[in-house]
């Protein structure tokens, strides 16, 4: 069994501008399952991947998925993306992954550019023991930071041989479950929060980083104000958040930053204060780490791409 052909029937790509986008751009890869090769091994007994993809885009689209049994697992490196099931929308922005269940029409349209992403359509009759999930965040999407124990299942699965043996199944397997036993232990605390509902402070120091990142930033501060101790603030923000405080400040700078440098003529100095860096050499050394490139650099590329 290979799925190239179902998958082609039930993904169409639109494009904003006038050069069409095929969707051997998004799928490249389609693992085959042969009953010779598995010999008494039901490959839909197991997690098993239809279609790998992904790769970086820097034009506007939109592609839809018709009403099937799959779903898509999308690791989201850089830029983000909407994603719209009936009437629901749901954003979800770069350093995430998610699973989609695709029984609905899906919707997924860039949003930010250079968009870059990484794509599993996955299935198998076990996929019935996470729909619980999806019932309890009425939603039909699971989303939650990924962590570097994720990059490395990632890597694992596309270490894959598209050629599947037994002992390739097995390992396919392990880490599909993997991945996903993570994703839904990450929403079920989500979930388990909602219902205990969630101190006043946690989400007042997210309000704050989500929305002031540019404003000065403190542990300190939250600690005289909520008579609370900074290590325990990080820790039980960690803990709710998955990202620590700072880390978390810092990405929303960085990604303001981006913008910043995509749609205005700004100095790069006067980038570093907007977004609420004190140094711009800390501001640069900060960019360079998490996109691979200085924020000069990478103005220069999405210029050339324009």
């Amino acid at each position: 069994m290979k799925y190239d052909n179902l998958i082609f029937k039930l993904i169409k790509v639109n494009s904003f501008i006038d050069d069409e986008i095929d969707i051997r751009n998004f799928f490249t890869r389609f693992p085959e399952y042969d009953s010779n090769i598995l010999g008494n091994l039901q490959y839909d007994s197991f997690l098993h991947i239809e279609s790998i993809g992904g790769g970086l885009y820097n034009k506007p689209f939109t592609f839809s998925i018709e009403p099937n049994n799959s779903f898509l697992i999308i690791f989201i490196r850089q830029g983000s993306v909407t994603i719209k099931q009936n009437n629901s929308k749901t954003v979800i922005s770069e350093g995430n992954y998610l699973l989609i269940n695709c029984n609905k029409k899906t919707e997924i349209q860039s949003l930010i550019l250079d968009l870059n992403l990484e794509l599993f359509m996955v299935t198998g009759n076990n996929m019935n023991m996470y729909l619980p999930v999806f019932e309890q965040k009425k939603n039909s999407i699971l989303s939650s930071r990924y962590t570097e124990q994720d990059n490395m299942t990632v890597h694992d699965l596309y270490s894959l041989s598209d050629r599947c043996d037994q002992a390739t199944l097995f390992k396919m397997h392990a880490l599909i479950t993997s991945l996903l036993s993570s994703l839904c232990i990450a929403n079920s605390d989500k979930i388990t929060q909602n219902e205990t509902d969630q101190p006043y402070y946690l989400s007042e120091m997210h309000d704050y980083i989500t929305k002031r990142y540019h404003l000065p930033f403190s542990l300190s501060l939250f600690e005289d104000q909520f008579r609370i101790n900074k290590y325990r603030l990080c820790r039980e923000y960690s803990k709710s958040y998955r990202v620590s405080p700072l880390k978390d400040l810092n990405r929303h700078r960085l990604i303001a930053a981006k913008k910043l440098l995509l749609t205005t003529d700004l100095q790069i100095q006067e980038i570093s204060s907007k977004v609420g860096f004190d140094s711009v050499t800390h501001f640069i050394n900060m960019f360079k780490k998490e996109y691979g490139v200085t924020p000069k650099l990478f103005r220069e590329n999405s210029q050339v791409t324009q």
